[in-house]
């Protein structure tokens, strides 16, 4: 009896562990039982929104490096069954090797937009750049971009399409967001967050070993976190990135706003008008406002006194002004009447006037 490999198994494993399959045993697989429904795309414990496919291979990777236990008999497309005996095309989504119209997508078929896998005549809703839709099951050949994995083993094989990279060109802070879907981390071909400078940075798609990027990206080599360089898909235009699963996701990115004076860090989300605008403030002169203008870290810094005038009715002393707390603060002599003390005391640039200096009354 032909032995199944440990990796390819992680699949169905990953999500039975992660509670994304309708039924889950002890055993090696899980059933996917026709009235249920499966949603490879569910919820995975967040407080809201939809699954997130960076979280699945997360918990794909923490079981990677696990004991695979006893060997389990080897399953093929062409050697496992699909779905029951009983069932009928139609039961299945239509013909294991129909087409997905991602455009025009009939109700339940494969590309059809889905909330879970009752929505599904596949009984499978998955994570793709369009959202969550409906996949169909497979025997070998896939979509451009989607792979034949496993996604359910008892009581019998089921393969279905899974999209390899529907975190492509997400905005993105770090790589844990990029990891592609089911398959892709067990095979190594995650994507990585790549910095695209000002913009902010998004996720890319590993294309040495793979080399399809979807339409709007190229396959270049690119600088990677940790010093590193790798070929990754990118986006032509990062304004256009954001697909109905990024908005779902309300995806983000830090961003900057830089000039002569400094460069202040902000965010953009995807929202269903787009790529927002980088929400950071513009660089501008210190001044004494208690703002860090400048986006340097430091409050009013480095301010130069200048000078101003302490006036009141009996004349106007020049000062000079001191940032405190925020405000700026004439600081100097406070102007008084004049009086015989060898004093300009009033600041009119005379000594004493008016003074009887030699005593004689006048």
């Amino acid at each position: 009896m032909i032995q199944r490999p440990f990796v390819s198994l992680l699949s169905p494993l990953g999500l039975c562990g992660l509670g994304l399959l309708a039924a889950c045993s002890s055993d090696v697989g899980v059933a996917a039982p026709a009235d249920a429904g499966t949603d490879l795309g569910a919820p995975l414990g967040d407080s809201a929104g939809p699954a997130d496919a960076a979280k699945i291979d997360v918990a794909l990777s923490d079981v990677q490096d696990k004991d695979p236990g006893p060997a389990v008999d080897e399953a093929t497309p062409d050697e496992a069954t699909i779905g029951d005996d009983s069932m009928t095309d139609a039961d299945l989504g239509g013909s294991p090797e129909e087409s997905c119209d991602f455009e025009n997508p009939k109700a339940g078929h494969c590309g059809f937009s889905c909330q879970t896998g009752a929505d599904c005549l596949s009984n499978f809703c998955v994570p793709s750049a369009l959202g969550t839709v409906c996949t169909r099951t497979c025997v070998s050949d896939c979509p451009e971009g989607w792979q034949c994995l496993p996604v359910a083993m008892q009581p019998d094989v089921v393969f279905a399409c899974v999209a390899t990279a529907p975190n492509v060109g997400r905005p993105c802070t770090s790589d844990t967001e990029c990891l592609s879907t089911v398959g892709v981390a067990v095979a190594g071909l995650g994507g990585r967050c790549v910095s695209h400078g000002e913009d902010g940075s998004f996720c890319g798609k590993e294309c040495a070993k793979d080399p399809y990027c979807p339409k709007g990206f190229t396959c270049s080599q690119v600088p990677l976190p940790g010093g590193t360089t790798g070929k990754q898909c990118v986006p032509d235009d990062v304004s256009k990135v954001c697909s109905p699963l990024f908005v779902a996701y309300a995806a983000s990115t830090t961003c900057a706003v830089t000039n002569a004076n400094g460069s202040c860090k902000g965010t953009r989300t995807c929202t269903s008008n787009g790529l927002s605008a980088c929400n950071a403030s513009t660089p501008v002169v210190e001044s004494c406002n208690g703002l860090d203008d400048n986006c340097n870290g430091k409050i009013d810094e480095s301010l130069p006194a200048t000078a101003c005038y302490i006036t009141n009715e009996y004349g106007s002393c020049k000062g000079a002004e001191l940032c405190k707390d925020g405000t700026p603060i004439c600081t100097g002599k406070e102007p008084s009447g004049e009086v015989c003390d060898g004093v300009d005391n009033d600041c009119n640039g005379k000594i004493d006037e008016g003074c009887d200096d030699d005593k004689d009354g006048y």
